[in-house]
Order: structure tokens, then sequence, then C-alpha cells
């Protein structure tokens, strides 16, 4: 009887500790900012222009924001078997496709507002999959150098 009744004094103070962390890591310590705000307009922005075709084999299909992290669903417009196969025939390691494509989601930063986006703790997640809808690879974009 002790411990529900001990339960029940703490819940609340749990539940509004918690509220309270999840509403403080929407504020930039550093400059009391809304990036959670923030992440919600730049992803509506985004989200207006939708479908991007990237490239020949790649389009961005979709964009969410969660509290400070803006995803990005890109759609590869072949499978997991042909991207392979590709890599095998150009004799390159399957690991360089990763790394051209990781390399392709940094550059994000090149873009002034995503930079300050990212510089004020903002993130954005890359979530590619293939055209079968098997995900091939996600990608976090934490800091711009």
């Amino acid at each position: 009887m002790k411990l529900v009744i001990t339960i029940v004094l703490l819940l609340p103070i749990l539940l509004m500790s918690k509220q309270s962390y999840s509403a403080d890591s929407c504020i930039s310590k550093y400059t009391k900012y809304d990036i959670c705000s923030k992440a919600r307009e730049l992803s509506n922005e985004i989200a207006k222009e939708l479908p991007i075709q990237m490239s020949k084999n790649m389009s961005w299909e979709s964009v969410a924001s969660i509290k400070s992290t803006i995803i990005a669903n890109i759609r590869l417009h072949y499978n997991r078997e042909l991207l392979n196969s590709t890599y095998k025939k150009a004799g390159l390691p399957i690991s360089f496709a990763k790394e051209s494509m990781s390399k392709s989601a940094n550059g994000a930063c090149n873009t002034k507002e995503i930079k300050a986006f990212i510089g004020l703790g903002g993130k954005i997640k890359y979530i590619y999959k293939f055209i079968d809808g098997e995900q091939y690879l996600t990608i976090d974009v934490e800091k711009c150098d």
C-alpha cells in the first residue's frame, strides 16, 4: 500500500519534469531561441516545394519535423540489387555509395539558413529508402564545419 501511495505521489512530479525537459530542449541555451519552432517553419517551407527531383535516380519525397529535427525522406529510384551490381561492375566498394550520400547530406550546411539552424542546435535526419520501400541509410547532420 505504501508503494502505491508513493507512486501516486511521485508520478505527477515525474511527468511534469519530463514535460519541462522536453520544452527546455527546444530552447537554445545560448540564445533562448525556440529551435523546435524553427524546425517546424523550415519543414513547412520545404514541404511546399516537394517532391524535388534531386537527380535522375533520387527524389526528396516528404519532410517532417520532430522537436528540433527536420526529417527528410529521400526515395532512391532503384533497389538494393541494382545498387550493389552497379558498384560491383564499377569495381567500387559499396561503402563508396554511403560516403557519397553522406557528403551530399552534409552539403545542406552550404545553405546559410540551414547552417544557422544547425548552429543553434537543430538537426537534419536524412532517411534514404529504395524504390521498393526498404530503408537503406540514415544520415544525421548535427553540425556544420
